[in-house]
């Protein structure tokens, strides 16, 4: 088997061992998004106008759970060093990483947003929309989150410093998709606001491993 499949898939399976790394984020998301009907009018004209954005915070801020703890285990026992010692790539197994801890906390809630965007009285032929935004922005703040995480691996209790770290830069992710899912549900263009994320996807996905790969270095290096 290939190394690096291997790799992705030991990481994997440590996240899944973790229950509460895995679980915690997905249990969150549901609880808020299920309150929002019961906390607020449950007319149908407002939960349609209103679902987008409650998906779409309630995605970030899952997300937001499990950066912290993201190198956090791998730097306290040495795995870390271990990597930026190694003669294979840094920056590859930092995107492994980072897919891997997207598979296990987001990929899920995308699974689950349907169902709660039904809840909330979203049009179904906006849901493609929904979903595309939603694996584009998801992708994008794991990359960003992940920044966050190596940036502050060597400090303690540094939660609070990654939400307001990535707060700025996840703004403009949360506009544009929320924006798009919208847009759809109006039965107007979508395209313009998803080629914005789009955009950052791709500028993320290109770019923010190598920041990445030298935060962790400089980590060890302070």
């Amino acid at each position: 088997m290939n190394p690096w499949i291997q790799f992705f898939r030991s990481e994997v399976g440590l996240s899944w061992r973790e229950r509460r790394r895995a679980l915690l984020p997905l249990v969150f998301f549901v609880i808020v998004a299920s309150l929002f009907p019961l906390a607020m009018s449950p007319r149908p004209l407002i939960l349609k106008l209103i679902a987008p954005g409650v998906i779409w915070v309630d995605v970030m801020l899952a997300t937001f759970l499990g950066l912290e703890s993201l190198f956090r285990q791998d730097y306290e026992e040495g795995v870390l060093e271990q990597w930026i010692l190694s003669p294979s790539s840094l920056e590859l197994r930092v995107f492994l990483k980072v897919i891997s801890f997207w598979t296990v906390t987001s990929l899920p809630l995308i699974v689950m947003s349907p169902i709660l965007i039904l809840w909330l009285s979203f049009p179904v032929r906006a849901l493609g929309i929904l979903l595309v935004g939603l694996f584009l922005g998801t992708v994008t703040l794991s990359f960003l989150g992940a920044l966050g995480a190596a940036l502050t691996v060597s400090l303690r209790q540094s939660g609070m410093l990654v939400a307001i770290l990535l707060l700025p830069l996840a703004t403009p992710i949360l506009i544009f998709g929320a924006h798009s899912a919208l847009l759809a549900a109006d039965k107007q263009n979508p395209r313009p606001a998803l080629y914005l994320l789009a955009t950052l996807f791709f500028l993320t996905v290109g770019l923010v491993p190598k920041a990445i790969s030298t935060a962790l270095k400089v980590s060890y290096e302070v």
